[in-house]
């Protein structure tokens, strides 16, 4: 609702109507209709007093004028029931009306042209009052709006907002009080108490802050929306409080203000919570709904009352609808009247079933009981009023009708009373016992309290010593129609030994005096005498008497007399005449133990009833029991024992049998004689192996009742033949007879023959072998053995012919130790198993030889390689046999001495005894090497051989030198005595000098690397004058040729002697220095020596006469005439040793 300020009294801006909440509930009455209800077309007066709450002024964000509305939490009152009052929203946005407008006239949601009824009614529903504070912000903050400390005045203008954005498009804009100036308006200072009041201009509120000297600050807010609504301050709540030392003012009002924004954020927050919850919602407009509780007046003894009903009504539109289901909530004036259904099942006072009848129970005695409903739902939430030319509003919570009818029913029902009960007990002459006899197992009893037609006790109470009282409690006195009851009772199991009145009727109209219920004990007499068939009393028998529980009442043994005089158990129930004294019940005499000779007799039944006693079925004042005689036996027992006394076993003694003869004596005077049967043969008796013979039913007793003896003796003994001699060991007449198997001595003999492969030729060289027996007694080893060589034999003497044990024959054999080279046949046995024959074939599938290969490594020349130089070669020896691989051995180092391969032993020969073909195959696996072979035959003695020489050859090399001169005529050159080369000094310039080098011991195709010089000799000693370096050349393919070097363009000196050296060496590394079989040196190098210490392939002699060139001293006219060997050139013209070379000198 919207009250103008220009049109109304109060000269308020705006009014705006809202709702406060009452619980919904049900309304109770006895008819239906006995009561009016409000329903669509009641008017209702607006009216705003102190049950309203003012909110906020809120503002629309669509208002240009920024012009704000207060809603108010206003009632309107039904024109006939003054104490109805109808909470309610606003609808409609700029339509006004005021306090006391009277004429708003109830009307159903569709009436209206509003159609946004289901986002209305789902704020109505989830948002205050009908949602408390708390549960309402607890909402919001879980929906991710955060709602803290929430107030009244926030909820009731967060909701109206929310209503108008789906009735009108109101958009809350609650930014605008983020702007809002708060100024002191007035300041108080009373008895040291300061109190602020600050006026904020937007909202028309002002607020207060409270400083009350503690350590907290109120914040409190007077409304002034309307002046219906008392202005007295509402608390805020409060905060801590801050230093006003400096500043009090500023820092208060700035607390004051952070209180303030937060309640604007509360009325932000909780607007868009509704808004967008609401736009998802497809709620119904909720009917009124009217209930009714009928049952009946009253109820007279009876156990319960009902049956109750309640009526669930419903209006839509005006019209009764009897289809609601929802359940009603009931309350009852009785917490002590349980409620059921007809079915049984309980009901939920606060969920009871519509039109479903149920029932009370109740106790005894009058009362009464009334059901009352929750309330009715007069106007239900959703319901629109509407007043001509006013704001139209909507009920925001249902509305209650009260008082609310109920349902009385009285009723009277009987108290309930107690039976008490009292147990006498009586002997058997009648007196009363304070209890049952001594020796009765009578501990309690238990009475039961039977209901006239039924079958099944009401009530059960069990009495016990020393009192043996008690009572029935709480048992109706009248039944359900008012009668009195009536009850039966009954003694359950009654004691043994007594009869009981405990089965009657109680008299219903003394049922309060109670019952007696009497036991008397009840007994039954008889004499008991033990007799022989002869009717002669028989003593020591042990007689035992139980009663049908096999209970021992009566246990002793007969006296001379045959009669229970002294029993052991039981001795009470003897009476003064020394008869047996029992109580009524079904016994049985049972002997246990019969006198010596006599058998025992069968149990006897007796029954006593009401004292009297009967023995099949007829009285009887005497029991007798009669034994008969119990005939005699003997029993003999038979052992056979091996001859160290142990049992024989049974499989064995079984084949044994031993006959022995009854003997009597009569008298027991020593006097035996043979026991003969009714054919006059004697009484015999045979046991086979371990066991035992018995003789029955011999006479007991002679005429003189004088106990007759009996033996029997051993009159045969049958063992199989061949199974040893037995010997008894015991005293003739024994019951225990045990025969000893005797032992004997047996011998073993073993004789050897050796053939040869056919099986048939005796080996001439038998002598050579010799072969091992060992002896077995019954399978195991005795640990003896004979050793025979040659075609001989061999003899176990002094060996047990029994089992010491078992006494069981033993059964020796005998087992020859392999000999190689042969096999030996299965034993040829004798008939009595006392020789072995044991023939050897040879064989030579026996025969081995171990295969042992032995490995040098060597150098070139054959040299062995040391073991420490060796020992990183490695190679691998296959072992095949016939060619196929049988195994293969990897090794590194040599493998001579105690260090050879060892393949092991082998067959020589194949299953058909032909020769095996070993070969042992080498592979090597270091390079290097070869070997003198690769496979060799295994021969007889299973050793090969392998050496395996390096690839590395240390070659012997050497260089010479042979020097001549090329351009140089045979005259003018020659060789003196001692072969130098000699020229005359005129043709000793500009020629050339050419050293021919023979080479020898050089490796095959090689390269090497030629150094020459050419010295002059001075004072002795060689000074190069010329050197040519690295010249490569290449060795033939035999190791052994010649190269050539020219000294060019040479001028020698007059008188001057020259000599040239060389030196070679190899481009690769071709010698092996150390010895090991791996190259390491270059031939000529600085380690390639000979035996002079020098490189190898060094030629510096400075005497060699084949290198040296003499310049004969100068002389003027002379004419040299000389010789030049065919090795000299001089001008690349060769001379020979016919042709001389003449050189003329020229000046």
């Amino acid at each position: 609702m919207m009250v103008d300020s220009r049109k109304s009294k109060t000269g308020l801006a705006r009014l705006l109507l809202t709702f406060v909440l009452i619980l919904g509930g049900f309304f109770a009455h006895i008819a239906l209709f006995n009561q009016s209800y409000a329903a669509v077309g009641e008017t209702y007066t607006l009216l705003i007093n102190e049950n309203s709450i003012a909110g906020y002024g809120i503002y629309d964000t669509n208002d240009t004028n920024r012009t704000g509305v207060y809603p108010i939490l206003m009632n309107l009152n039904n024109n006939k029931r003054r104490s109805e009052n109808v909470l309610v929203y606003c609808i409609q946005h700029g339509v006004p009306t005021s306090n006391g407008t009277r004429g708003y006239t109830e009307k159903v949601w569709s009436s209206t042209t509003i159609k946004s009824l289901p986002n209305v009614q789902w704020i109505l529903n989830n948002s205050y009052p009908n949602k408390t504070l708390s549960s309402l912000a607890s909402d919001a903050t879980a929906a991710r709006y955060p709602v803290s400390d929430l107030k009244p005045d926030q909820a009731v203008s967060a909701t109206q907002a929310a209503i108008w954005h789906f009735t009108d498009g109101f958009n809350l804009d609650a930014n605008q009080y983020r702007s809002v100036m708060v100024s002191t308006n007035t300041y108080v200072k009373k008895d040291g108490v300061v109190t602020y009041v600050m006026y904020q201009a937007n909202d028309r509120n002002w607020y207060m802050l409270k400083n009350d000297g503690s350590n907290t600050i109120d914040l409190y807010k007077k409304y002034t929306a309307h002046p219906a609504i008392p202005s007295n301050y509402t608390s805020l709540g409060s905060f801590s409080k801050l230093d006003e030392t400096n500043d009090p003012y500023t820092k208060i009002y700035s607390n004051a203000v952070s209180r303030f924004n937060q309640f604007q954020d509360n009325l932000q927050n909780l607007y868009k919570y509704l808004v967008e919850n609401a736009s998802y919602a497809n709620t119904l407009e909720i009917e009124p709904q009217y209930i009714s509780v009928t049952g009946p007046a009253t109820t007279v003894t009876a156990d319960k009352i009902g049956p109750f009903t309640v009526n669930n009504l419903t209006t839509v539109e005006g019209k009764i609808n009897t289809a609601d289901t929802r359940t009603v909530k009931l309350t009852s004036s009785d917490p002590n009247v349980v409620f059921k259904y007809a079915d049984g099942t309980a009901v939920d006072l606060n969920a009871v079933i519509p039109n479903k009848p149920f029932y009370g129970s109740i106790t005894s005695g009058p009362g009464s009981v009334t059901l009352k409903a929750e309330g009715a739902t007069d106007v239900p939430i959703g319901r629109v009023f509407v007043a001509k030319g006013k704001q139209t509003l909507i009920s925001g919570a249902p509305v209650l009708t009260n008082p609310a009818p109920a349902a009385t029913a009285k009723y009277t029902r009987p108290k309930n009373i107690d039976i008490p009960i009292t147990k006498i007990w009586k002997n058997a002459n009648g007196n009363i016992m304070p209890g049952p006899e001594s020796g009765d197992d009578v501990t309690s009893i238990t009475v039961d309290l039977i209901q006239q037609g039924s079958t099944f006790p009401l009530q059960s109470v069990t009495l016990t010593a020393p009192n043996w009282s008690g009572k029935f409690t709480n048992i109706p006195a009248y039944n359900s129609d008012g009668k009195p009851a009536v009850y039966n009772y009954s003694e359950r199991n009654v004691p043994k030994g007594y009869v009981c009145d405990g089965v009657g009727l109680i008299d219903p109209n003394n049922l309060s005096k109670g019952l007696k219920v009497v036991n008397k004990k009840s007994y039954g007499t008889f004499d008991f005498v033990k007799t022989s068939s002869n009717n002669y009393p028989l003593p020591g028998a042990t007689i035992t008497i139980t009663d049908s529980s096999n209970k021992i009442v009566i246990q002793g043994m007969t006296d001379s007399n045959g009669k229970l005089t002294k029993p052991t158990i039981g001795s009470e129930n003897f009476n003064l005449n020394g008869q047996i004294s029992l109580p009524n019940g079904t016994y049985t005499i049972t002997e246990s133990t019969a006198p010596l000779g006599y058998k025992i007799a069968p149990p006897i039944t007796i029954i006593i009833e009401g004292g009297i006693t009967k023995l099949n079925g007829a009285p009887s004042s005497q029991v007798i029991m009669k034994d008969t005689e119990e005939p005699t036996s003997l029993t003999i027992t038979k052992n056979w024992t091996s001859p160290d006394g142990t049992n024989i076993i049974d499989s064995i003694a079984n084949q044994y049998k031993a006959t022995f003869v009854l003997q009597q004596d009569l008298n027991k005077t020593d006097n035996w004689s043979i026991v003969y049967d009714s054919n006059n043969s004697p009484i015999t008796g045979e046991i086979f192996g371990n066991g035992s013979y018995t003789f029955n039913n011999l006479a007991r007793y002679n005429k003189n009742d004088t106990e007759i003896a009996y033996r029997a003796l051993e009159s045969a003994v049958n063992v199989p033949a061949g199974e040893g001699t037995f010997k008894e060991m015991t005293t003739p007449g024994s019951k225990n007879v045990t025969n000893q198997l005797q032992q004997e001595n047996v011998e073993i003999t073993v004789i050897k023959k050796w053939v040869q492969i056919d099986g048939s030729t005796p080996l001439e060289n038998a002598n050579e072998y010799t072969a091992t027996f060992a002896l077995y007694a019954d399978g195991n080893p005795t640990g003896r053995t004979v050793t025979i060589t040659g075609n001989n034999s061999d003899k176990f003497d002094l060996l047990p012919m029994y089992n010491d044990t078992t006494g069981k024959k033993i059964v020796y054999t005998v087992q020859e130790t392999k000999v190689s080279g042969f096999t030996s046949s299965e034993p040829n046995v004798s008939t009595d198993g006392k020789t072995f024959t044991f023939t050897n074939k040879q064989d030579r599938n026996t025969e081995k030889i171990t295969i042992v290969a032995q490995k040098q490594w060597a150098l070139n020349d054959g040299t062995p390689i040391e073991d420490n130089k060796a020992s990183n070669y490695s190679a691998t020896f296959v072992l095949k046999a016939n060619g196929d691989v049988v195994r293969s051995i990897e090794f590194k180092g040599n493998k001579i001495g105690q260090n050879k391969v060892n393949f092991g032993e082998y067959p020589k020969y194949d299953d058909n005894n032909v020769a095996i073909k070993y070969t042992v195959e080498e592979i090597l696996n270091t390079a290097g090497f070869v070997s003198d072979t690769t496979l060799v035959e295994v021969p007889t003695n299973g050793l090969v051989t392998f050496v395996n020489k390096s690839t590395t050859k240390n070659l012997q090399g050497s260089i010479g030198t042979k020097v001549s001169l090329d351009g140089v005529a045979n005259g003018n050159k020659k060789y003196d005595n001692n072969g130098r080369l000699t020229v005359i000094p005129q043709k000793a310039t500009n020629i050339t000098v050419t050293d021919t080098v023979s080479y020898k011991g050089l490796v095959p195709s090689e390269e090497y690397y030629l150094t020459a010089t050419l010295n002059k000799i001075v004072d002795g000693k060689a000074i190069a004058i010329k050197t040519l370096e690295n010249i490569l050349q290449k060795a033939n393919s035999a190791g052994e040729g010649t190269w050539t070097v020219n000294f060019e363009n040479m001028t020698l000196e007059p008188d001057t002697t020259y000599v040239v050296f060389e030196k070679a060496i190899s481009k690769n590394i071709l010698v092996d220095t150390n010895r090991d079989g791996i190259k390491d040196e270059y031939q000529g190098g600085d380690k390639d020596l000979n035996k002079d210490g020098i490189p190898t392939l060094e030629h510096k002699n400075i005497d060699d006469f084949a290198q040296t060139i003499v310049v004969e001293p100068k002389f003027e006219g002379e004419t040299p005439v000389g010789q030049l060997k065919t090795t000299v050139k001089v001008d690349d013209k060769v001379g020979s040793d016919t042709e001389e070379a003449k050189l003329i000198q020229k000046d």
